[in-house]
């Protein structure tokens, strides 16, 4: 009896879990033959952002997120773009690790960025703006830095992207691209269900070749171990690939 009860009870669950695969399959087949995934990702990351993933995006990244503050030497007079900022965690701790810097984080989903805001009211030297990545609303030679966490493999159009970093880039300037997403460091199934949206799982290899192509110099990729118990159960965040580029001067 008991058995009997719990297999009806899960069923419901089923159910909807497998409704909610449906639907994401039918929106990502939509999206990929009409208007591109950039209005999809909205939609996600909006609804993401009111059921609260937004604020569980510091928990899962900040540790990782060292691996860029080590190298990034922050000062007073640096000028940083923050690209797929979310609710602006990692806007809001340059921004106090260097007062007097300037941080710009730019997000496809508007509610990310509303709750950026709002959060971020305090700082007179953050701000956010919704938009594309390929299409950043600022002009030549704004950032002398640039980073970007664990959004990169969203972005459908790459090599634009990568450009429009550079055309936005001050000569000199490095960028950060950090991703847990990549062919050496295969993510199980289940991470893909949950993400549900058409993502780039790319090689390093490949990463570093469009890098080059798209105008960068050296550019240097590093994966990091961040398991505590070799043996224990994977985490999606365990082994972050780092890169590293730089625009000529």
């Amino acid at each position: 009896m008991n058995v009997r009860t719990s297999s009806l009870e899960l069923r419901p669950f089923s159910l909807r879990r497998s409704l909610g695969r449906l639907r994401a399959f039918i929106e990502i087949r939509w999206a990929q033959a009409t208007f591109g995934t950039d209005w999809l990702l909205q939609r996600r990351f909006n609804r993401w952002a009111r059921h609260g993933r937004g604020e569980s995006m510091e928990r899962h990244h900040a540790r990782i997120a060292e691996t860029i503050w080590e190298r990034m030497e922050l000062s007073s007079t640096d000028r940083i773009l923050d690209l797929g900022c979310g609710e602006g965690w990692a806007c809001r701790l340059m921004a106090r690790r260097a007062p007097g810097c300037l941080v710009v984080g730019l997000d496809i989903s508007d509610e990310m960025i509303r709750r950026a805001r709002e959060k971020s009211h305090s700082l007179s030297n953050a701000s956010y703006h919704c938009g594309q990545a390929h299409c950043i609303p600022r002009r030549e030679n704004s950032f002398s830095k640039i980073i970007s966490i664990e959004s990169f493999y969203y972005f459908e159009r790459q090599d634009q992207v990568l450009r429009e970093l550079l055309r936005v880039m001050q000569p000199g300037g490095q960028v950060y691209l950090l991703l847990c997403l990549f062919q050496e460091e295969p993510q199980p199934k289940t991470w893909f269900d949950d993400v549900a949206l058409p993502v780039h799982n790319r090689s390093i290899s490949e990463y570093e070749d469009m890098m080059r192509r798209t105008g960068w110099i050296d550019v240097v990729a590093e994966v990091f171990d961040f398991r505590t118990d070799k043996t224990g159960k994977r985490d999606a965040h365990d082994r972050p690939l780092l890169i590293m580029a730089r625009k000529p001067s």
